[in-house]
């Protein structure tokens, strides 16, 4: 089959009238995915003309959706398989991903994306299934679409005669990039700089082509310091593309008004990192590296581009300064899949948008009524609305790299469900009360069959309307052997995130040998989230989890070119009430997160526990990994706890607390940054069972035993600043160690919190 590839790259070159085609050759390495970081990173804004993929068993669905998104418009994308009788074969062939998720409790998979991989080909039309002799098989069909520019062309007509924005305009291809640099150009001359833009789509919509015409505009309108960031300077190449044509269109001269600087370093294959203005007065827009916010002191205009694959605690210093901020970033598709940005940046920014629009129009009032609210909001609001920014949201829907609807990049969509976030369903007779809801058991066979139903069911939605879902996984159920060695040769295998990271935290061998759940997720619709529709009681797991890879079994014998691929119709009900099913026999469910005030407060209404907190934070969201626990009703197994003399009848009551005096000591070193809140919140817990537990094993220490901890003179001088006679910081050095006691519940009952 590979002697078919130069066929088809001749093919392609004839059929366009550009320069040689490009090849993006994938295979399988040892290591199976690159160790560069920059490598990788490189092709994230990359293009190339055709793609070849080999390998199939190698093949994830992370890496179809990163190859295939490289492909520029016209492009070919060949998916070259081993020589099979049937493709059904395809639907049991053992991936080489599967081996990250087999453990010893479950050592079977299913293999459900290959199947569902299979029958997507058939369902987008620009998808030739061919042998190796370029016969199309039956599975393949063909068709075409067609769209209208005629609001695009309105817009262009419109302000034609405006200069330099009727040029610019002129280089947009669609009605929506058109929009978007309308706007941002309105904001460039506005001169206002406390406001953000940010610009979100999918992949392919012009975003850094909006934005480099934004660029030259602004440098048409005056701006002098212009600061560009992205992962890295080779995606920022079509940003700077548009750039140069923006001034092209403008009248501007290489060499004569503006000139281009190169990287120097190896590493950016000579790629552009600054552009030096000479034609009025002196301008410059200049790259800098993303963890350089320091460099931004003299910027007027700051554009973040893909601000989704930079880490989020760097985004936050770029964009809050007194200069306008442009953001971009990809957050449909596979390079939009931090979610981060969308769902805790942009919401912080619209929440300081609207305190600042609140302080606006409180100021404007008069009277003493002025004086009053104002003083009562500044107290109340969450939000500084002096220096609130003024956000600006854009989206983007047209592509410009494919045509309208294409059908592959329909089909990549459909067949990873990366368009979930775009939600079109609106309930027009109000909200159902969270006690009525009903919960269901999901078949995910039947789920990701790519039925008809099933498939309406998992995109549209039409039939019934979901409010909430979870995610839970089965963990532990390890043997004491299999624990005993993985303990003692510090090599864990892959898989039961929380057995194997309590155990090592806490010494305890027998921790993996309970049965567990850990909720890995729980998705809310975004228009009813904080309204109670959250799960209280994570829904049981299925008893005997039958991981089993089926065999198609087809008594009938056809030939690859007569064989017709469709879905399977024998599949089992899709929802299940919780009723009709078995439920297992869990001793704890777990979660693990990113530390955050809402969300350990949602797992402590529910009864979670923490007992463990990560000691540095994500690269990627700043956040600290947090693990809690919530041991269910039942008969007590019992567990090697730290303490040999520990009464304790809960096994979670003694995690918790060793948990707590780690973190006391903890919270003026590593954990210093975090608010105060928060790090009381982490203290204290709201499971009845385990505050039982720490009760009736509460240790009050006596005054002799007090003398260990603070001497006489220490408690003369808590005496004398509980008397106002010495200032605080006679006792600063005696704060640690009361702090100790107090939250170790050491002291009286009798000493008020």
């Amino acid at each position: 089959m590979q002697r078919t590839i130069p066929v088809l790259h001749h093919i392609l070159s004839k059929a366009a009238v550009a320069a040689r085609p490009t090849v993006l050759w994938c295979y399988k390495k040892e290591l199976g995915y690159s160790s560069n970081k920059k490598k990788r990173i490189r092709q994230i804004h990359t293009k190339s003309s055709v793609s070849t993929i080999t390998d199939f068993e190698a093949l994830t669905p992370n890496l179809l959706a990163r190859t295939v998104e490289t492909i520029e418009g016209g492009g070919i994308i060949v998916l070259l398989m081993k020589t099979v009788n049937s493709l059904r074969q395809l639907y049991t062939i053992a991936m080489d991903v599967h081996n990250r998720y087999r453990t010893e409790s479950h050592t079977q998979i299913v293999a459900r994306f290959n199947e569902r991989f299979i029958l997507s080909l058939a369902s987008c039309k620009n998808i030739v299934v061919v042998d190796d002799q370029l016969h199309i098989l039956p599975i393949s069909g063909h068709g075409a679409l067609s769209s209208s520019e005629a609001e695009l062309k309105a817009l262009k007509e419109g302000m034609k005669d405006t200069k330099p924005i009727g040029p610019l305009l002129n280089k947009c291809r669609t009605a929506c990039q058109g929009k978007v640099l309308l706007r941002l150009l309105d904001v460039i001359t506005d001169k206002v700089m406390n406001v953000t833009c940010s610009i979100t789509a999918a992949r392919g919509r012009g975003k850094s082509a909006s934005l480099g015409l934004a660029l030259a505009g602004a440098v048409a309108f005056g701006y002098s310091n212009i600061f560009v960031t992205s992962p890295s300077p080779e995606n920022l190449k079509t940003l700077f593309e548009f750039v140069v044509k923006g001034f092209d269109t403008m009248g501007y001269q290489e060499h004569i008004d503006y000139e281009l600087i190169q990287s120097t370093n190896p590493e950016f294959q000579k790629a552009l990192v600054r552009v030096n203005v000479f034609r009025e007065h002196r301008q410059t827009i200049q790259y800098i590296h993303p963890s350089d916010a320091g460099k931004l002191g003299q910027a007027e205009l700051v554009v973040v581009d893909e601000a989704a694959a930079i880490p989020l605690p760097l985004v936050k210093e770029l964009i809050f300064g007194p200069y306008i901020v442009f953001l971009s970033s990809t957050i449909n598709g596979y390079e939009g899949t931090g979610r981060s940005l969308s769902l805790k940046l942009l919401q912080q920014l619209r929440q300081q948008s609207a305190g600042s629009a609140k302080g606006e129009k409180l100021a404007a009032s008069k009277g003493i009524l002025r004086h009053i609210s104002l003083c009562l909001f500044y107290l109340t609001s969450k939000s500084v609305p002096i220096l609130g920014r003024k956000l600006h949201e854009l989206t983007m829907e047209e592509s410009i790299r494919y045509k309208p609807g294409d059908e592959i990049e329909q089909w990549l969509n459909r067949v990873l469900c990366l368009n979930a976030a775009n939600i079109n369903t609106k309930l027009s007779c109000g909200t159902p009360p969270p006690n009525e809801c009903e919960l269901y058991f999901v078949n995910r066979d039947t789920l990701f069959s790519f039925h008809k139903a099933s498939e309406q069911f998992l995109q549209q939605i039409m039939a019934i309307y979901v409010l909430a879902l979870a995610q839970v996984c089965l963990e532990g159920n390890l043997s004491e052997k299999t624990v005993t060695d993985a303990l003692g040769t510090g090599k864990r295998a892959a898989g039961d995130l929380l057995p194997w990271t309590i155990s090592q935290q806490f010494m305890d061998h027998e921790f993996p040998t309970l049965c567990g759940g850990r909720v890995v997720r729980i998705a809310v619709h975004p228009d009813f989230q904080s309204m109670g529709y959250y799960l209280g009681h994570v829904p049981s797991i299925e008893e005997n989890v039958k991981e089993t890879v089926k065999t198609v079994k087809d008594g009938s014998t056809v030939a690859l070119l007569e064989e017709q691929i469709a879905p399977r119709t024998d599949l089992p009900p899709l929802l299940m009430r919780l009723s009709e099913r078995k439920a297992e026999r869990l001793d704890y469910l777990g979660v693990s997160f990113g530390l955050t005030l809402d969300l350990l407060k949602f797992w402590k209404k529910s009864g979670f526990v923490p007992v463990y907190l990560r000691q540095t934070p994500s690269p990627l969201t700043g956040e600290y990994t947090c693990a809690m626990l919530k041991k269910l009703d039942g008969e007590f197994c019992s567990i090697t706890t730290l303490d040999e003399a520990d009464s304790s009848p809960s096994w979670l009551a003694a995690y918790f607390r060793e948990f707590r005096k780690r973190l006391l000591s903890l919270l003026s070193f590593e954990f210093k940054k975090l608010p105060i809140n928060l790090g009381l919140s982490l203290l204290q817990t709201r499971n009845k069972e385990v505050l039982a537990a720490l009760q009736s094993d509460r240790k009050v220490i006596t005054r002799e035993q007090l003398s260990m901890f603070l001497t006489n003179v220490d408690l003369k001088r808590l005496s004398e600043f509980a008397r106002n006679l010495v200032d605080h910081q006679m006792i600063t050095d005696l704060l640690p160690t009361i702090s100790r006691l107090y939250f170790g519940d050491n002291l009286r009952e009798n000493v008020s919190r």
